[in-house]
């Protein structure tokens, strides 16, 4: 208890009125009282009961009191001695830990890193892309400086070799003569498998073909589901960089990760990968689901109203229950909500009728430029707020699902379609609900919502202006107070 109340105080000693703690206004009597208190019950009762817990308490006041080099020490033996009685560590919370105390430390001094386990945290940390310009990756000589507290763990230091020649002096040719020159017939370790992820990469550099063919053999030889989950990423890249569609689609393809088919479905897939997989009875029901959602809500998107109408056959009888997250029925609560598509539509006012969503879609696939079909697909968009405003511009090939895809038209943005009908000089009631719709954009907070390009506040106050004094008596002139 001693020990405690010793922590409590030092704790309070740098903690200000709003409960704010900065490690270095620990006062630094207080702080030494810890060690001193640990050290007098571990001499006094080396075999305590609270033996454990009191060393693990050690950490602690080395933490408080600046001595990294000692706190380094003993989490790197409480490291090497997980059956000792003395052992105290949470390997839960060991990571955040490392990274609060040691890594994140500003008294970090890299020259206490004698334990290879620390020193390559160290190195991988110090080998990341830097984040700004006063960071400098640790260099050749840095690392070779290190290379006499690996003589028990050779390869993984010839691994950080391979790692810094690859990543940071950008020779892959020769980082490949750091690694092993046969691949393992069973990854059996992390360092293995680091190696094999490594090689891949270097591989993916210089032949994607070559590279595709590695990460299927190494896919093979994987001991465990983390081992195959990592590989099967680095195979999924690697379909995604060179459009290998029909890798994803193959009976036999090696990606198997629900959540890496639903990124290629709804990221990567082109449109003759989605209308296969809704022609294929083989498809996996729920994949042919997502595919379908994919593929209707493109349409919609790229205005391609000819594909929406085609494939419309594809959606259930049932959609209207499909409501994702809010589906009565819990089947379809993990689905996606394909209710949008079976959207009725809505009276807008005596004039303005809005029918179902295939209905207002064939309309525009006569005339695009139809005013009342354009608001109600903008009203189909506004209410099931479930369709894309915009069409993805990324394109990190290296990242999967951050890919451009091409689109086959112009995006439709409601916004423009409630600009182009107040461009017009007729008066009608579609150019009010035109302007009412304009403005509320951009309500609460003056934001756009409705995904063209944003106007300035000056134009909205036209707007509004002119919803007032050209329909005043108007509903929705009466119920606008503001412009945002």
């Amino acid at each position: 208890m001693l020990i405690r109340v010793a922590i409590n105080q030092a704790y309070q000693s740098a903690t200000d009125t709003y409960g704010d703690f900065e490690i270095s206004k620990v006062n630094p009597v207080l702080s030494k009282a810890i060690t001193q208190r640990v050290n007098d019950y571990l001499k006094a009762y080396p075999h305590g009961l609270y033996r454990a817990s009191a060393q693990g308490l050690l950490r602690r006041g080395y933490w408080f009191s600046g001595q990294n080099d000692k706190l380094i020490q003993e989490l790197a033996w409480q490291l090497h001695h997980p059956k000792d009685p003395n052992y105290n560590l949470d390997i839960l919370l060991l990571p955040n830990e490392l990274d609060n105390q040691v890594f994140s430390n500003e008294k970090l001094d890299p020259n206490n890193l004698k334990d290879p386990f620390f020193l390559t945290i160290y190195d991988l940390m110090q080998m990341r892309k830097p984040t700004g310009e006063d960071q400098q990756p640790i260099s050749w000589a840095q690392l070779q400086q290190q290379k006499v507290y690996f003589k028990q763990q050779s390869e993984l230091f010839e691994y950080l070799e391979a790692l810094h020649l690859f990543f940071i002096q950008k020779q892959p040719a020769q980082a490949l003569n750091y690694l092993p020159n046969n691949d393992p017939s069973k990854i059996n370790n992390y360092v293995q498998l680091s190696q094999v992820v490594l090689k891949g990469r270097i591989l993916e550099t210089q032949d994607s073909k070559m590279a595709y063919s590695y990460w299927n053999s190494m896919l093979e030889r994987t001991s465990n589901s983390n081992q195959y989950a990592m590989l099967e990423m680095a195979l999924a890249i690697n379909m995604q960089k060179n459009k290998n569609y029909a890798g994803f689609l193959a009976k036999d393809s090696k990606i198997k990760q629900r959540n890496l088919r639903k990124i290629f479905i709804e990221k990567i897939a082109d449109q003759a990968s989605l209308e296969q997989m809704l022609a294929s009875k083989e498809s996996n029901p729920d994949e042919r689901n997502i595919a379908l959602n994919t593929l209707l809500e493109h349409a919609i998107v790229q205005q391609d109203y000819k594909t929406f109408i085609q494939n419309f056959k594809y959606v259930p009888q049932n959609a209207a229950e499909y409501q994702g997250y809010s589906s009565k029925n819990k089947a379809y609560q993990d689905q996606p909500p394909l209710s949008i598509f079976v959207w009725q539509g809505k009276k807008i006012s005596p004039e303005i009728q809005c029918y179902s969503l295939l209905s207002t879609v064939t309309q525009l696939s006569k005339d695009s430029n139809d005013r009342l079909a354009n608001i109600c697909l903008g009203e189909a968009i506004r209410e099931t707020g479930h369709f894309l405003d915009i069409f993805t511009t990324e394109n990190q090939p290296d990242i999967l699902g951050k890919v451009k895809k091409s689109s086959k038209g112009q995006i439709f943005y409601r916004g423009t379609v409630y600009q182009n009908i107040i461009k017009e000089s007729q008066p009608s009631e579609l150019q009010a609900y035109a302007l009412y719709r304009a403005i509320q954009c951009y309500a609460p907070a003056g934001t756009n919502e409705c995904g063209n390009e944003a106007v300035s506040k000056a134009i909205r106050k036209q707007w509004f202006q002119k919803l007032k004094t050209q329909y005043p008596n108007t509903t929705w002139a009466k119920s606008l107070k503001y412009y945002w």
